[in-house]
């Protein structure tokens, strides 16, 4: 008789997920809760569908609800913080709490919510049965150091969302940034921060840029589909990520989303992308004295998806591609979701008119035991099947990104992960400079681009809730990149790192301390070394051995 009650709450609990509080509204791409759920996931506490990020506030709140129900598999540290976002998404985790059979995935009952649990301060919140609204600043000032330059930052803004019934979201995220005296002179297209944008007049000795995102969404429990601007990755990676990355500033996307079944995910997306390069045609050139230019790029477009099954409990498979495009209108083809994109031109005609650029893309993860993460990404730009085969020299570009990640291996809340990329020549890049793998010039992919490679070994630990330290080494190497025409020479291909070279050597330290509800205190220190045949590449302050330290006081998400 227990076998048949367990069995009854077990589906209640399940059909319960598929068709309530279903709300889409993606967290932050930078918010903490994606590292802490990685980590549940690693420790097999919860299961959690790491390959795309952002995660929906719903979908943390019911992983957030699956750990309260086993707080006995938690150490200290992890309950204060289980507590301590359970009160940051107290809203979702009540819906699901009070809609979920009392005996859940674990079997035991929810405990009653304490004092750190209750709902957080906003500067403004309204809830009721039916509609949901929340609105929060974002204010920041930081001082940093590169070489021998050094600088303030500064970003203010504001985040809102709301949600309607259990199916409808929306939300805007706006900041307005800043950097000043010297330090904006550093080019972030080599580092794994977000790409940027400066348009018009700029303030004396710095720069000022906008960071602009929202989301629309309607979800059906099993799915979902969104109209986004926003940042979001695809595939596994902890310092970028091969197939899809967060690098690129953010652009119109739509989503679409399916889980049927435990054992298979499917996603799509199809993007508005800036080409940066001029449609002379459309543009006009003015030379009166109160008249202006008005120029316009290339349309660009990007269509991608991504398969993802789980033929067993702790492995996963991924397979997917995607193609960019250019043209005056969109394709219609290029909107069917589960389309084979990388070969469309070749099946319509079209090589030599529309010429799109495609990719094919595979991943794998895998946990052998408990608290060990293995994953692995790889994405073919230019694959010759044929000669491959054959051994006749193929010349095929393609990406690859491999790592590990132990949770609590040697002691409790001590994280160690080793990961390795590799990007070969000409990967991202096409001889079509209106098709590359880019928007705005910024790699889709990792951001280390093409005939490039990334090796980091990280320590993370906790002492406590608030406070984490995080030490690593980073060696990162990048070749040169020759006319794009020679990559499709025919001829052998060219060496891995051909020059010219430049060499990066880190030895960093971070720390977070966040003792209030998104208020931040970053501070960083890191010794590199850095040394570059190109002369241009890499400006002069930058060069050699330098140390470089930054701090930063910020509420809310930059």
């Amino acid at each position: 008789m227990n076998n048949i009650k367990t069995l009854i709450h077990v589906i209640l609990f399940n059909i319960l997920i598929l068709t309530t509080y279903s709300q889409t509204i993606y967290e932050p791409i930078e918010a903490d809760i994606h590292e802490y759920l990685d980590r549940m996931n690693i420790k097999g506490i919860v299961h959690i569908d790491t390959e795309v990020k952002p995660f929906t506030r719903i979908y943390i709140a019911e992983k957030l609800f699956e750990l309260s129900n086993n707080r006995s598999t938690l150490n200290k540290v992890e309950i204060e913080e289980l507590n301590w976002f359970i009160s940051e998404y107290f809203y979702e985790f009540q819906k699901v709490s009070t809609t979920s059979p009392t005996l859940p995935l674990s079997l035991s009952p929810v405990p009653p919510l304490s004092h750190s649990q209750t709902p957080r301060w906003r500067v403004f919140s309204y809830t009721d049965s039916l509609f949901q609204l929340q609105i929060s600043p974002i204010l920041g000032v930081g001082y940093k150091t590169v070489g021998n330059e050094n600088g303030r930052f500064q970003f203010w803004g504001i985040r809102t969302f709301g949600t309607y019934g259990d199916n409808f979201g929306a939300y805007i995220h706006f900041t307005d940034n800043g950097e000043y005296n010297g330090i904006h002179k550093v080019d972030n297209f080599l580092s794994p921060d977000k790409g940027r944008k400066t348009i018009g007049a700029q303030v004396t000795n710095g720069i000022e840029f906008s960071d602009v995102r929202g989301s629309i969404s309607y979800d059906w429990g099993w799915g979902n589909i969104s109209l986004n601007k926003d940042y979001f990755s695809w595939g596994n990676g902890y310092y970028g990520n091969t197939i899809l990355s967060a690098k690129a500033p953010s652009y119109t996307h739509l989503r679409f989303t399916l889980k049927p079944v435990d054992w298979f995910r499917f996603y799509y997306t199809h993007g508005w992308l800036t080409s940066n390069v001029i449609d002379s045609l459309r543009s006009q050139f003015n030379y009166g004295i109160y008249e202006s230019d008005a120029e316009f790029f290339i349309p660009k477009y990007y269509a991608a998806n991504l398969f993802v099954f789980e033929p067993v409990e702790s492995l996963e498979l991924m397979i997917g591609n995607s193609a960019v495009y250019s043209g005056d209108n969109i394709r219609p083809e290029f909107l069917l979701p589960f389309m084979f994109f990388k070969y469309l031109d070749r099946d319509l005609g079209k090589g030599s008119v529309e010429d799109a650029n495609g990719q094919l893309h595979f991943g794998v993860n895998y946990k052998p035991v408990d608290q060990l993460f293995l994953y692995g990404n790889i994405l073919f730009d230019v694959i010759e099947i044929n000669k491959t085969l054959e051994a006749e020299n193929p010349n095929n570009w393609f990406g690859f990104t491999l790592g590990t990640k132990g949770v609590n291996l040697i002691a409790d809340n001590l994280d160690i992960t080793l990961e390795y990329t590799r990007i070969n020549p000409w990967v991202y890049e096409h001889k079509k400079s209106t098709t590359t793998y880019k928007h705005l010039d910024y790699s889709l992919g990792h951001w280390i681009g093409q005939n490039a490679d990334l090796l980091r070994v990280q320590l993370d630990y906790k002492f406590m809730r608030p406070l984490k330290f995080s030490v690593y080494y980073q060696r990162f190497r990048k070749g040169g990149l020759k006319d794009i025409s020679e990559g499709y020479g025919g001829g052998e291909a060219e060496e891995f790192l051909y020059g010219p070279l430049r060499k990066e050597n880190t030895v960093g330290l971070d720390i977070k301390y966040y003792p209030f509800h998104e208020v931040y205190l970053n501070a960083n220190y890191k010794y590199t070394n850095i040394s570059d045949e190109d002369p241009l590449r890499t400006p002069d302050f930058q060069l050699g051995s330098n140390h470089n330290f930054s701090i930063s006081l910020s509420y809310g998400f930059r």
